[in-house]
Protein backbone atom coordinates (compact mmCIF):
# COMPACT_ATOMS: atom_id res chain seq x y z
CA UNK A 1 0.00 0.00 0.00
CA UNK A 2 1.07 3.34 -0.77
CA UNK A 3 1.92 5.79 1.80
CA UNK A 4 3.54 3.14 4.56
CA UNK A 5 -0.20 2.72 5.40
CA UNK A 6 -1.04 -1.19 6.38
CA UNK A 7 -3.98 -3.01 4.59
CA UNK A 8 -7.31 -4.26 5.83
CA UNK A 9 -8.89 -6.98 5.42
CA UNK A 10 -12.56 -6.36 4.23
CA UNK A 11 -15.17 -9.71 5.37
CA UNK A 12 -14.02 -11.31 2.42
CA UNK A 13 -10.76 -11.16 2.84
CA UNK A 14 -9.49 -8.69 -0.04
CA UNK A 15 -7.18 -5.99 1.29
CA UNK A 16 -8.30 -2.02 1.24
CA UNK A 17 -7.30 0.99 2.11
CA UNK A 18 -8.95 1.90 5.23
CA UNK A 19 -10.29 5.30 4.36
CA UNK A 20 -11.36 3.36 0.86
CA UNK A 21 -15.54 2.87 1.40
CA UNK A 22 -17.03 -0.89 0.83
CA UNK A 23 -18.77 0.38 -2.21
CA UNK A 24 -15.98 1.67 -4.06
CA UNK A 25 -12.96 -0.33 -5.83
CA UNK A 26 -10.03 2.50 -5.11
CA UNK A 27 -9.28 5.80 -4.03
CA UNK A 28 -9.58 7.60 -6.91
CA UNK A 29 -12.87 6.31 -7.67
CA UNK A 30 -14.11 7.19 -4.14
CA UNK A 31 -12.70 11.04 -4.59
CA UNK A 32 -14.39 11.44 -7.85
CA UNK A 33 -17.46 10.12 -6.87
CA UNK A 34 -17.05 12.85 -3.58
CA UNK A 35 -16.47 15.49 -5.85
CA UNK A 36 -18.95 14.84 -8.39
CA UNK A 37 -21.46 14.98 -6.28
CA UNK A 38 -20.73 17.59 -4.85
CA UNK A 39 -20.90 19.81 -7.64
CA UNK A 40 -24.14 18.50 -8.25
CA UNK A 41 -25.33 19.99 -4.39
CA UNK A 42 -23.89 23.26 -5.44
CA UNK A 43 -25.58 23.48 -8.64
CA UNK A 44 -28.68 22.41 -7.74
CA UNK A 45 -28.51 25.05 -4.75
CA UNK A 46 -27.78 27.42 -7.52
CA UNK A 47 -30.73 26.57 -9.60
CA UNK A 48 -32.95 26.60 -6.88
CA UNK A 49 -32.04 29.56 -5.36
CA UNK A 50 -31.77 31.40 -8.25
CA UNK A 51 -35.38 30.21 -9.52
CA UNK A 52 -36.18 31.69 -5.92
CA UNK A 53 -34.12 35.18 -5.99
CA UNK A 54 -35.50 35.71 -9.72
CA UNK A 55 -39.32 34.83 -8.41
CA UNK A 56 -38.71 37.51 -5.29
CA UNK A 57 -37.09 39.71 -8.09
CA UNK A 58 -39.72 39.80 -11.09
CA UNK A 59 -42.62 39.96 -8.27
CA UNK A 60 -41.35 43.10 -6.47
CA UNK A 61 -40.71 44.81 -10.02
CA UNK A 62 -44.38 43.66 -11.42
CA UNK A 63 -46.42 44.42 -8.01
CA UNK A 64 -44.32 47.66 -6.01
CA UNK A 65 -47.56 48.43 -4.42
CA UNK A 66 -48.56 45.24 -2.78
CA UNK A 67 -44.79 45.23 -1.44
CA UNK A 68 -45.29 48.69 0.15
CA UNK A 69 -48.57 47.48 1.73
CA UNK A 70 -46.94 44.31 3.01
CA UNK A 71 -43.83 46.15 4.53
CA UNK A 72 -46.46 47.70 6.92
CA UNK A 73 -47.51 44.61 8.16
CA UNK A 74 -44.05 43.41 9.17
CA UNK A 75 -42.65 43.29 12.66
CA UNK A 76 -38.88 43.83 12.98
CA UNK A 77 -39.19 42.71 16.52
CA UNK A 78 -40.61 39.55 15.82
CA UNK A 79 -38.83 38.87 12.81
CA UNK A 80 -35.55 39.17 14.68
CA UNK A 81 -36.52 36.73 17.54
CA UNK A 82 -37.09 34.50 15.01
CA UNK A 83 -33.95 34.98 13.58
CA UNK A 84 -31.83 34.07 16.46
CA UNK A 85 -34.26 31.20 17.36
CA UNK A 86 -33.26 29.53 14.08
CA UNK A 87 -29.61 30.66 14.72
CA UNK A 88 -29.21 29.46 18.03
CA UNK A 89 -31.50 26.30 17.28
CA UNK A 90 -29.46 25.73 14.39
CA UNK A 91 -26.06 25.51 16.84
CA UNK A 92 -27.63 23.37 19.86
CA UNK A 93 -28.73 20.94 16.65
CA UNK A 94 -25.11 21.09 15.53
CA UNK A 95 -23.72 20.65 19.37
CA UNK A 96 -26.13 17.78 19.95
CA UNK A 97 -25.26 15.58 16.78
CA UNK A 98 -21.78 16.09 17.01
CA UNK A 99 -22.26 15.06 20.93
CA UNK A 100 -23.78 11.92 19.73
CA UNK A 101 -20.90 11.00 17.02
CA UNK A 102 -18.53 11.45 19.59
CA UNK A 103 -20.76 8.84 21.93
CA UNK A 104 -21.46 11.48 24.64
CA UNK A 105 -24.91 10.19 25.46
CA UNK A 106 -26.29 12.71 28.02
CA UNK A 107 -24.42 16.46 26.60
CA UNK A 108 -26.68 14.83 23.09
CA UNK A 109 -29.78 14.71 25.57
CA UNK A 110 -29.32 18.37 26.85
CA UNK A 111 -28.57 19.73 23.59
CA UNK A 112 -31.57 18.56 22.57
CA UNK A 113 -33.65 19.52 25.27
CA UNK A 114 -32.16 22.92 24.54
CA UNK A 115 -33.27 23.09 20.98
CA UNK A 116 -36.25 21.76 22.13
CA UNK A 117 -36.62 24.74 24.09
CA UNK A 118 -35.14 27.31 22.03
CA UNK A 119 -38.22 26.56 19.57
CA UNK A 120 -40.74 27.30 22.32
CA UNK A 121 -39.73 31.03 22.33
CA UNK A 122 -40.79 31.47 18.58
CA UNK A 123 -45.19 30.98 20.28
CA UNK A 124 -44.18 33.24 23.19
CA UNK A 125 -42.53 35.94 20.81
CA UNK A 126 -45.65 36.32 18.85
CA UNK A 127 -47.92 36.48 21.39
CA UNK A 128 -45.77 38.92 23.69
CA UNK A 129 -45.50 40.57 20.08
CA UNK A 130 -49.01 41.13 19.19
CA UNK A 131 -51.09 44.21 19.82
CA UNK A 132 -53.31 43.33 22.92
CA UNK A 133 -56.41 43.11 21.09
CA UNK A 134 -55.26 40.10 19.48
CA UNK A 135 -53.33 39.04 22.42
CA UNK A 136 -56.72 38.65 24.28
CA UNK A 137 -58.82 37.33 20.96
CA UNK A 138 -55.59 34.69 20.61
CA UNK A 139 -56.58 33.55 24.08
CA UNK A 140 -60.24 33.48 24.11
CA UNK A 141 -59.80 31.52 20.89
CA UNK A 142 -57.37 28.87 23.30
CA UNK A 143 -59.92 28.51 25.77
CA UNK A 144 -63.23 28.51 23.45
CA UNK A 145 -61.07 24.99 22.01
CA UNK A 146 -59.54 24.15 25.75
CA UNK A 147 -63.84 23.96 26.74
CA UNK A 148 -64.75 21.93 23.21
CA UNK A 149 -62.50 19.03 24.11
CA UNK A 150 -63.99 18.27 27.47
Amino acid sequence: MPNGVAAHADPHGHPHHPALQHHFETLEQQQEAATLGMWVFLVTEVMFFGGLLMAYLLYRVWYPEAWSEGSLELDIVLGGINTVVLIASSLTMALAVRSAQTGAQRPTFYWLLITMAVFRVRPLATWWTAPSGRRQSSARATRTTSSNRS
